[in-house]
């Protein structure tokens, strides 16, 4: 009888293990397209509920370019809550591969911040005037106290203008314009300095990789010079 309970509790152990990894197993973020089959594996008894689950509809409405995401719950016989998984359908996208040479020259609103770094001030002391903000590599500045930026020769000036005080800076990251406040760095007798290098427009040379009709765009990878 003791080998029997031993047989039937090491049966019961590896259905309960099994059933552990099924579940641990299961992709915490999963991405479909619109109109898809969604597929996922899982053991009798467990339960995977949610709006678009089953199929993603071609019917199902998505404004251009948007996402929808949802919640689907991962049950243990359709009773315990065990796990969600995050669920996200994209758009159906049509594209053209290319694969053609390209030479870019992109053009910015203000100027394009291409980096950090650190400054040493007149008395020799380092410093990331920076790091006060949320300014980073990518965001374009347009504003500098009010004043409208369009060129390097802009913001220089209108940083040394300072004089060491604080300034104002209106700049656009993520397609949102935010404004934060910094203070400049004295280096010499009539220059400050803030710690961005900066850029008036970005160039280089690429292979266009794919082409979007629907939506005008176009990817392409190479080597571009900021």
């Amino acid at each position: 009888m003791k080998i029997y309970k031993k047989i039937i509790i090491l049966t019961i152990l590896l259905v309960f293990y099994a059933y552990i990894a099924n579940i641990a197993l299961m992709e915490n973020n999963i991405v479909v397209f619109e109109g898809s089959q969604l597929n996922i594996n899982k053991m009798f008894g467990i339960n995977i509920s949610g709006n678009n689950y089953e199929v993603m509809q071609a019917s199902t409405q998505l404004s251009e370019g948007t996402e929808k995401n949802e919640k689907l719950d991962v049950k243990l016989f359709n009773t315990f809550k065990v796990k969600e998984l995050n669920l996200k359908v994209i758009p159906q996208r049509e594209v053209v591969p290319l694969g053609n040479s390209v030479a870019l020259k992109v053009y910015t609103k203000g100027v394009l911040v291409v980096g950090t770094t650190e400054i040493k001030d007149i008395n020799n002391k380092k410093y990331k005037p920076f790091e006060t903000t949320n300014i980073k590599e990518g965001d374009e500045i347009i504003e500098l106290n009010g004043k409208v930026i369009t060129n390097t020769e802009d913001l220089i000036k209108q940083v040394n203008f300072s004089q060491g005080k604080e300034i104002y800076i209106k700049y656009i990251t993520d397609d949102e314009e935010k404004i934060e406040s910094l203070t400049p760095v004295q280096v010499s007798k009539n220059e400050y300095k803030i710690g961005l290098w900066v850029r008036d427009a970005a160039a280089g040379v690429g292979t266009l990789t794919f082409y979007e009709p629907k939506r005008g765009r176009f990817w392409s990878i190479g080597s571009w010079n900021f």
